[in-house]
């Protein structure tokens, strides 16, 4: 303040009591002589001065070696300049208005402003942040900061990711009880003779698929997903539409009056996948009926949903599970046309694996296309028993979370992810967000993963950083409205039928979870 003192006594002098100041003759004429004269001056009292900037920049009088501003709007300009160098740290209304505190360099701040990376900052940008520089660093700014390059709310925000992530973590209890309750109720229903003496049912073989089974399960053990997959001989798939995800098929030269007959249309020979469904669910239901701890979930026909849901509670143990049956038709051969381009693995798990996978079989399940006119004889692709592989073997270094000295954080972001859809969902009394689902998310992560294949990139102490980053990637996929099956690329998981509100909202929740910090897992800890 003292130089700014200095600078308005300066200017006083100046332009009131120089006896030089002609009091006639033309504006122009009389400044231009005064300016020469001063730079004159200035040039003399600098000579051998090796800064050649101070020749030029120096127009007014110099006190002490220290240049004095010529004019008002100059003198008024260094004082803004001065106030703004000195006031490194916004105060609250200014950081709630979204400016970012300015370091002692305003071009250094220019600069960082535009080109240097934070934290918040994703790979794909939602479409509400994809706004020029100026927005994008008011929201950078909306958190509050003590040193720009090393912001607090990262440090807090890491720990606190962290602590979500313990209380997400499953029980050992818990999860020993749980799981030895749905085996034990699983292998009762396939060791019985009502299933072990039907020509089709006979040869079902158990597969665990799902979040428990691929160490993404959060919260509670209290959901299971057990595929029961049937082995079938060579068919020829008929692609239903253009998403390449639904088919209908008939078997290869299967003999006449064969089991699979009786589920088959008379004249196409398309079998019929709510055929299998409903008959599967009567034997099901005849063998737990006398069992008064378990029961089957009643579906409506318009559910078009492909599981068998059963409702078991353990009185002893207090716990309570619901387990969906998928019955599956397990088909040899070449994967169709349609996934050529997908499970795109190969500069993240490699070449050689994506080729092994490619030779496993594929699976049909009992889904059809809400929009299909033609529902009876539709089966859609799955891909659960591949997606299982890839994700318990996930690191690009093929030894990733072996061992403590090799870990990443993949599994965590996801997790976060599925529990920040599943708190919004439950918190925003919206019905319309029903349409989305964690599988939505898994799949997000698995095209992210794609894209970010190495595990450097997904260190354990960047925890944050990936966060943020993989939430504004599923950010992009909402404003899009547009997630790509991972092994069907033209197959759009959001459905065209979803209304452009559902995609706005979800979004905005998200986007605006993300900028505070994510405050709705809070929630968690209440419980």
């Amino acid at each position: 303040m003292a130089e700014g003192n200095s600078g308005r006594g300066m200017k006083g002098s100046s332009s009131s009591t120089d006896p030089e100041k002609p009091l006639t003759g033309k504006k122009s004429t009389t400044r231009s002589g005064k300016q020469s004269r001063e730079k004159n001056e200035c040039i003399s009292r600098e000579e051998g001065d090796d800064k050649p900037q101070d020749i030029h920049l120096n127009r007014g009088k110099s006190v002490n070696g220290r240049r004095q501003p010529s004019t008002k709007a100059e003198s008024g300009d260094k004082k803004q300049g001065k106030l703004k160098k000195e006031d490194t740290k916004a105060s609250t209304q200014t950081r709630a208005m979204g400016t970012i505190p300015r370091t002692h360099s305003r071009k250094k701040t220019t600069k960082e402003s535009t080109d240097s990376p934070k934290f918040e900052d994703s790979v794909a940008k939602p479409f509400s942040t994809q706004r020029k520089s100026s927005k994008v660093s008011t929201d950078m700014a909306s958190q509050p900061q003590t040193n720009q390059e090393t912001p607090i709310p990262s440090r807090e925000s890491r720990r606190r990711l962290k602590d979500v992530l313990k209380k997400l973590k499953l029980k050992m209890d818990e999860i020993s009880a749980a799981a030895q309750i749905v085996n034990n109720t699983i292998d009762n229903i396939l060791k019985s003779a009502c299933l072990k003496e039907h020509p089709i049912f006979k040869n079902i073989l158990k597969m665990n698929t799902g979040s428990y089974f691929e160490g993404l399960k959060i919260s509670k053990p209290n959901e299971f997903d057990i595929m029961l997959k049937i082995p079938v001989q060579r068919v020829d798939l008929i692609d239903l539409d253009k998403s390449g995800a639904f088919y209908k098929f008939t078997f290869k030269r299967l003999p006449k009056n064969n089991t699979w007959d009786k589920y088959a249309d008379a004249i196409s020979r398309f079998i019929s996948p709510n055929k299998i469904m409903a008959e599967l669910r009567d034997i099901i239901e005849n063998i737990i009926k006398s069992d008064e701890t378990m029961e089957i979930t009643p579906t409506m026909e318009t559910s078009n949903c492909p599981a068998i849901t059963i409702e078991i509670k353990n009185t002893l143990k207090k716990i309570s599970v619901s387990v969906d049956l998928v019955l599956a038709l397990e088909v040899p051969g070449i994967w169709p046309e349609a996934t050529g381009d997908g499970m795109n693995i190969d500069c993240w798990l490699g070449t050689k694996m994506r080729n092994e996978y490619k030779y496993e079989n594929v699976c049909l399940v009992a889904k059809q296309p809400d929009e299909s006119k033609d529902k009876v004889e539709a089966w859609r692709l799955s891909f659960s028993h591949i997606e299982k592989e890839i994700i318990k073997n996930h690191g690009n270094s093929k030894t990733c979370c072996e061992s403590k000295e090799q870990t990443c954080c993949r599994k965590a972001c996801l997790k976060l992810l599925k529990c920040l859809l599943e708190l919004i969902k439950n918190n925003s009394n919206k019905e319309s967000l029903d349409v989305f689902c964690s599988y939505h998310a898994k799949t997000a992560f698995l095209h992210y993963c794609a894209m970010n294949p190495l595990d450097t990139q997904w260190l354990t102490e960047d925890l944050q950083k990936c966060f943020d980053d993989f939430v504004g990637y599923f950010l992009t996929c909402l404003k899009d409205a547009r997630l790509p099956n991972f092994f069907i690329p033209r197959h759009n998981l959001f459905d065209s039928r979803i209304k452009k509100t559902c995609f706005t909202l979800l979004h905005d929740e998200i986007e605006h979870e993300k900028n505070q910090g994510y405050p709705i897992f809070d929630k968690i800890f209440l419980n």
